[in-house]
């Protein structure tokens, strides 16, 4: 059966739309500082890994 004491102890009220707006700047603010980071230090990790001149191995000839 029903139990609407229940029930109603269990209702949360949804979000309003300031609430909603807030929340995914948050989220999309998060989602852009990450982006900022990664694009600022990703080419110097990636440059630091990459082989330098010396390192880098002599082509052998193709075998026929």
């Amino acid at each position: 059966m029903f139990d609407f004491k229940e029930e109603l102890s269990r209702y949360r009220p949804i979000r309003t739309a300031e609430e909603l707006e807030d929340a995914m700047r948050d989220e999309i603010t998060d989602i852009m500082d990450l982006l900022q980071y990664i694009s600022t230090t990703a080419p110097t990790v990636i440059a630091s890994a990459a082989p330098s001149e010396k390192e880098k191995p002599t082509p052998t000839p193709a075998k026929e």
